[in-house]
């Protein structure tokens, strides 16, 4: 075998069986190697759009997402998923090509050539590692797959030269172990006894928590200390939006309060960054348990009480037999808050909420959301109900334009049998419409919500509020449904909201994506 085949094969016995990318000269052994092998590649329009399926595929499979690009601009134009995934701990190894061997680092001009290619990768993944030799690249794999599995899942950018990849591999490569990670016993105890001592506890539940599985463990902890829920927008869906312990998002100024109020807040994988919250920080104005995977998180924004390292699944089952029931049969009455919130919308908000419960009605309770960076989608984190974790996948941290319907489409084929939901804006779905091209060659079944405000809605209401005048907010826009129909998409334009409940129903039957296009300020939306 060539060192390309050998890592095709090496990445069967890692159980990996999708791939994401676009052959080109200086990949082609990657590809040599895929002719006969089981993993699905799935060729995309543009590395951007192969990056973001790699991310909407680990959230909805739990497994990493895997790319293949060339050297160069492959890898430059793949940054940007990068850096999201590196903020939302998305596990996604990227694997590329790289300039010969005896032209890094010189700068002769070689054909894609980056002086240092794993420099552009390295602030945005857990590591960037250039493999000098065949014999380096089952290290260098089992080094990223102990990243996605045993530590904080960022993710990992491996490149191998061209003359590397062709070179022959002799000897059969092996998976190698994983570490498995000690438990902070005497740590766990302690938060123990603070959370068994505490009168006003909180939680507040992220990423971390929803997708370590530990849906079970966060809602028998919270009826336990009768403690109310708060999410982050990762950790959304962890309780179900009615659950009378369910708080509601931290974006809402109440829901701020009520951790302000607390006299203990026990934080379970999450950053706790001012991304969660949108504007300003809440304030924790006594004791915080922070529990997460990564020991960075630990005491950046409060003052923490106790810090545990530990992956938050593991952490509760080992923490719940030393959480005493709290005694007396009061009910934490969270609906009262959303009640408060409500009342408090804007109207744009009321049009963003009539069109999320007429969504919600639409489809079953296990239906995956993935969105953009839009207005629909920031009303969308507080009011669109959730009912299950890892239903969810929005771009927080990195805030990137262009995630939702590439996302979609990796998360598809991670779930096929699932309904998958894609809110944009219109600005936004500009950036990554051509991957339609891949959902309609794949007979996707996505539902694609384009919320129509003509233009950069957000960024100009930023430019009213700051007493800006607005410019630059309103660019020409393309007729949306006759793009999506010649890319051989379906696509419509419902005028009521039964006509709309009917177009989402409908398209979740077709073998096609089906864009669903709704204007701001549509009479059935009032």
């Amino acid at each position: 075998m060539t060192c390309g085949e050998a890592i095709i094969k090496l990445l069967e016995a890692y159980e990996v069986d999708t791939v994401f990318g676009i052959p080109g000269v200086h990949n082609l052994e990657l590809y040599r190697g895929l002719t006969s092998s089981s993993i699905r590649h799935v060729l995309t329009r543009h590395e951007q759009g192969a990056g973001f399926m790699a991310d909407g595929y680990a959230r909805a499979s739990g497994k990493p997402g895997i790319c293949f690009v060339i050297s160069g601009p492959g890898v430059t134009n793949i940054t940007t998923p990068l850096g999201q995934a590196y903020s939302d701990s998305i596990p996604m190894l990227l694997i590329s090509s790289d300039a010969p061997s005896e032209t890094l680092g010189k700068g002769w001009g070689y054909l894609h050539e980056v002086t240092d290619l794993t420099a552009v990768t390295r602030p945005l993944t857990a590591f960037s590692q250039t493999v000098k030799s065949p014999e380096e690249v089952p290290g260098a794999l089992a080094r990223a797959f102990e990243v996605f599995c045993s530590e904080r899942p960022r993710p990992v950018h491996i490149a191998v030269p061209l003359d590397i990849l062709a070179l022959s591999v002799t000897e059969s490569w092996q998976v190698q172990n994983r570490v498995k990670q000690a438990m902070p016993e005497a740590e766990l105890a302690e938060a123990a006894q603070l959370l068994n001592g505490a009168k006003k506890p909180l939680i507040i539940a992220g990423g971390g928590a929803a997708r370590s599985g530990a849906k079970d463990e966060v809602l028998e902890l919270a009826k336990r200390l009768n403690a109310p829920v708060a999410y982050t927008s990762s950790g959304k869906g962890i309780l179900p939006e009615a659950h009378l312990l369910c708080l509601g998002s931290v974006i809402y100024g109440e829901v701020q309060q009520a951790i302000s109020d607390a006299d203990l807040v026990l934080a379970l994988g999450t950053e706790l960054a001012d991304p969660d919250c949108f504007s300003g920080h809440y304030k924790v104005t006594d004791k915080l348990i922070h529990i997460d995977i990564d020991p960075h998180n630990l005491g950046n924004y409060f003052e923490t009480e106790l810090g545990i390292v530990a992956d938050v699944k593991d952490a509760l089952e080992y923490l719940l037999p030393l959480v005493a029931k709290k005694r007396g049969d009061e009910t934490v009455k969270t609906p009262e808050l959303m009640s408060k919130i409500r009342a408090n919308l804007s109207d744009l908000e009321h049009q963003h909420e009539t069109l999320l419960l007429a969504l919600r009605e639409a489809l079953p309770l296990d239906a995956i959301f993935t969105a953009d960076m839009t207005q629909l989608a920031y009303s969308a984190i507080g009011l669109l109900p959730i009912n299950q974790p890892n239903c969810w996948f929005y771009p927080a941290g990195y805030g990137t334009l262009g995630y939702a319907f590439p996302a979609a489409v990796g998360a598809k084929f991670a779930q096929p049998s699932r309904d998958l939901i894609v809110l944009v804006g219109d600005a936004g779905f500009q950036y990554t419409l051509q991957e339609l091209g891949t959902a309609v060659e794949h007979n996707l079944s996505l539902t694609i919500i384009l919320w129509n405000n003509g233009g950069l809605g957000e960024i100009e209401r930023s430019m009213q509020v700051t007493g800006i005048e607005p410019t630059q907010v309103n660019p020409h826009n393309p007729d949306f449904l006759a793009l999506a129909r010649a890319y051989g998409a379906d696509a419509g334009c419902p005028q009521t909201r039964e006509a709309f409940i009917e177009a989402v129903r409908q398209s979740q039957q077709k073998d096609k994506p089906t864009l669903i296009e709704v204007r701001q300020g549509s009479s059935w939306l009032l």
